[in-house]
């Protein structure tokens, strides 16, 4: 997979020398969008295997947070350019990828090798709860703005902060909930490993470990180039 990847890395330098000497805007979309794809698939593998060398706390803590680094990274980054409707696509696009579409994908695949799929009660509970009270905390600032007529922009500034805030507070409080208080319910069953297994995972050692956060922080620096240009 790497052996791919790396000549790809090479459409990051070619899409800013296409942006810097006016290419058509066209091909410039096109080659970043194209160069977000190797920075997002070497970030993801880098988030595993820090996972997998981590322990399941801060691996966890690490999947969370740099999950969807491609998609906060571009709608940041069309925030700042007050890009609204690009923002929103990006959001949406990652709900609906992730809702339906890598959850779908995981029943089909399991499917087909497994006649009988098992998934935890806990987290599957803790999730719904969470995705309830995102919804519900999306549409009544919503359900409010469109019923009661109101036009004030502060007004609606201030509501839409406040709803921002409670998202985040909840989001906090559900990774506390998993990470620190009750751990014990999101820990998969226990695995018995091979001789090879083990040593696979043993091998590299604290280097192997800072290896894979070097990835990290440059694919993610690289991420954040690239979708600057792609936005």
């Amino acid at each position: 997979m790497r052996k791919v990847l790396v000549p790809l890395l090479a459409l990051l330098p070619l899409s800013l020398w296409a942006e810097q000497h006016g290419a058509p805007e066209l091909l410039v979309f096109l080659l970043a969008g194209a160069g977000i794809i190797p920075f997002a698939l070497l970030l993801s593998q880098a988030t595993e295997a820090i996972a997998e060398r981590s322990g399941p706390t801060v691996g966890a803590l690490c999947t969370a947070v740099f999950g969807n680094c491609a998609e906060l990274i571009i709608a940041v980054t069309a925030l700042r350019r007050g890009l609204i409707d690009v923002v929103k696509a990006s959001v949406t696009g990652a709900i609906l990828s992730d809702v339906l579409l890598v959850t779908g994908m995981a029943m089909l695949c399991g499917g087909l090798r497994f006649s009988e799929q098992r998934f935890q009660p806990a987290l599957v509970r803790t999730n719904g709860a969470v995705m309830t009270l995102a919804v519900i905390a999306l549409a009544l600032p919503a359900a409010l703005i469109a019923t009661s007529g109101i036009d004030d922009v502060a007004a609606i500034h201030g509501l839409s902060l406040t709803v921002a805030v409670i998202l985040i507070v909840i989001y906090l409080l559900t990774l506390v909930f998993s990470l620190v208080t009750h751990t014990h319910l999101f820990e998969p069953p226990h695995l018995l490993l091979s001789e090879a297994e083990a040593e696979a995972q043993h091998h590299g050692g604290p280097a192997g470990l800072w290896s894979w956060i070097a990835l990290l922080l440059a694919s993610t620096a690289g991420l954040a180039v690239q979708s600057e240009v792609f936005v």
